[in-house]
């Protein structure tokens, strides 16, 4: 089981982030597109997804809402969009989406 997913589609970012995550004794998967993002939580279970909302396939609220519908009883992970992405209207369709919070990059 990996404590978080990181779903982000530059692999540079997405090194960073992994890196930072781990150095702090976080196990983490890191996946660069919508499918295998939906994939790596039905099989992962992270309780903390941290989604870029510009990526290959579906959009990072499509995957919010996926896996809002989808999860299960006993499982609800922490959801936090990360996008450059500042306007209100990005903003309130993350929340409407069943995200947790709404971080612009620079993180």
């Amino acid at each position: 089981m990996s404590d978080i997913l990181i779903m982000e589609d530059d692999e540079h970012l997405a090194r960073l982030m992994r890196a930072a995550l781990v150095q702090q004794g976080f196990k983490v998967a890191v996946t660069g597109d919508s499918a295998a993002a939906i994939e790596q939580v039905k099989a992962l279970a992270p309780p903390l997804i941290l989604l870029d909302v510009n990526v290959p396939g579906s959009d990072g609220f499509d995957v919010c809402r996926t896996v809002r519908a989808t999860e299960a009883e006993n499982y609800r992970p922490t959801i936090v969009m990360i996008t450059a992405q500042g306007e209100m209207a990005s903003k309130l369709e993350a929340f409407a989406a069943g995200a947790y919070d709404y971080l612009v990059e620079p993180v």
